[in-house]
């Protein structure tokens, strides 16, 4: 029983033109002028998270009564509740709530928004950027899911939009003679280190950034990959909160003298800082410049153009090359499935997987 002012939720029902019954919820909350603020939702949960919601914004002085809300409007909302994600993903809603979203569909009543116009904007978005228009869906869907919970929609309008179809670019596999020349390229340069720690573990180039001193055991040549660094702003490291991203690497010989000869280098220089990867002053390095700075050397060594992500590949590859499984390949990349790994680089290891066919073949026909 609710007390006097903190309104109440009422199942509804009504019957389509064919016989249907259709059921929905009613969240219904007294205003101090007299009136009544309703919303609703298909669910029961859903009609008392609105009530909730409507009691939260009545207590706060925000106004309750929101049917003229825009998208816009909305999106900004959703934005804040969103705020305690890490600041790399919250930064991209932003942006394509900014970039897509409300050029397109800001100005429009949120409660008037239909999925044909969701539609229209991620078919357009798709025609030259599919993996922009695959995430600008995802975000809406979000979104408006959360506005589903609150009572603001009878239901999720971007769930009715297909999902464009989006072939990512495949995975240019590298030659062990390729990557024992770009190794060999990078000796005695100041990002060495970096650069055989990324061949090595297949870390993201955030997650090497990030690593500190005192996340490596160099005597049992082992790495824990538990944090990041963010690209933009302050370079505060970020937890890594996911089961499969939080790992523990196995490091080679050649990964462990590296590091030795870096942790000599900043002891020479008398910097004293955590960082292993530190921009030479003590202070975290950061992607971009790390980046710029690995495509001058390539470039000055007459070497294949890289990405600091296609060094992270490059490990996949050749292991895969050399005879590893997907499933530890898949571990040491931090994927969250192992079907992740087998989409973006099972492709690379069909000469392997043609000659174990043959001898197959081989022994079967005597």
């Amino acid at each position: 029983m609710r007390g006097h002012g903190e309104g109440t939720v009422t199942k509804r029902v009504r019957k389509t033109k064919d016989g249907r019954e259709v059921v929905s919820w009613q969240a219904a909350l007294p205003l101090e002028n007299g009136g009544r603020a309703y919303r609703y939702s298909r669910t029961y949960e859903g009609a008392r998270d609105a009530l909730r919601e409507m009691i939260r914004a009545r207590e706060q002085g925000r106004p309750v009564k929101v049917p003229t809300e825009t998208v816009a409007a909305f999106m900004q909302r959703w934005l804040e509740v969103k705020e305690a994600r890490a600041p790399k993903t919250h930064r991209e809603y932003a942006n394509q709530v900014r970039l897509y979203i409300n050029p397109a569909l800001g100005s429009l009543k949120l409660r008037e928004i239909r999925a044909a116009q969701i539609q229209h904007l991620i078919s357009d978005l798709a025609t030259d950027r599919p993996a922009t228009a695959q995430h600008v869906l995802t975000t809406l869907r979000n979104a408006f899911g959360l506005a589903v919970q609150w009572g603001l929609l009878p239901g999720n309008p971007a769930q009715r939009v297909e999902r464009p179809k989006h072939d990512p670019r495949p995975v240019e596999p590298l030659t062990f003679e390729e990557a024992a020349a770009i190794l060999a390229a990078f000796q005695g340069h100041r990002l060495e280190a970096y650069v055989t720690f990324m061949f090595d573990t297949g870390c993201r180039p955030n997650e090497a950034l990030a690593m500190t001193w005192d996340q490596v055991d160099l005597e049992r040549r082992i790495a824990r990959v538990v944090q990041s660094l963010p690209m933009h702003g302050e370079l505060q490291p970020i937890p890594i909160k996911t089961r499969k991203g939080n790992r523990t690497l196995t490091l080679m010989g050649m990964t462990v003298a590296a590091l030795k000869r870096r942790q000599a280098e900043q002891r020479a220089l008398g910097i004293v800082t955590p960082w292993i990867f530190d921009r030479g002053d003590g202070e975290p390095a950061n992607e971009s410049v790390v980046y710029h700075q690995v495509s001058k050397h390539l470039e000055r060594c007459d070497l294949r153009h890289l990405s600091l992500y296609e060094l992270r590949h490059g490990m996949a590859t050749l292991q895969l090359e050399n005879g590893e499984s997907l499933k530890d390949i898949s571990e040491r990349l931090g994927h969250s499935t192992i079907s992740t790994t087998a989409d973006k680089y099972l492709h690379v290891s069909e000469g392997r997987l043609r000659a174990a066919t043959e001898r197959m073949e081989k022994r079967l026909s005597g």
